[in-house]
């Protein structure tokens, strides 16, 4: 599955695959989160996550929880504001070098990846 990042909403006709990103004109004034947990997504890239969201740098809060992935783009370094970034239960491997960046996250969840080093990249 693929689809464009921001707060996915739930439409009227149901809640697994049917998502209506067009409800809402702009998600900056909506939300400072982006949840795309149980998604079953395996790869989600900078033009994604910012695709419906005019200042990236707004984001406090991105949960990916509960999908496949087995990589996070090195761009997640553009969320300058990010204090909660939720990744458990993937595939990750490896966190990208540029999650040092994030100088205001205070809460990283990475439980239940396969994650060869626990330790976060030097600067």
């Amino acid at each position: 599955k693929r689809l464009k990042m921001a707060t996915a909403l739930p439409s009227q006709e149901g809640y697994e695959d049917d998502y209506d990103l067009d409800e809402v004109d702009d998600f900056d004034d909506f939300s400072d989160t982006i949840d795309y947990s149980h998604l079953n997504l395996n790869k989600i890239d900078y033009n994604e996550l910012t695709a419906t969201i005019e200042s990236p740098h707004h984001i406090k809060n991105i949960q990916l929880n509960s999908n496949s992935l087995l990589t996070l783009t090195p761009e997640i370094d553009k969320f300058q504001s990010l204090i909660t970034l939720k990744l458990s239960n993937n595939q990750l491997v490896q966190l990208p070098h540029e999650i040092i960046c994030l100088k205001n996250l205070k809460n990283l969840y990475l439980k239940n990846n396969s994650l060869d080093d626990l330790s976060l990249p030097k600067d």
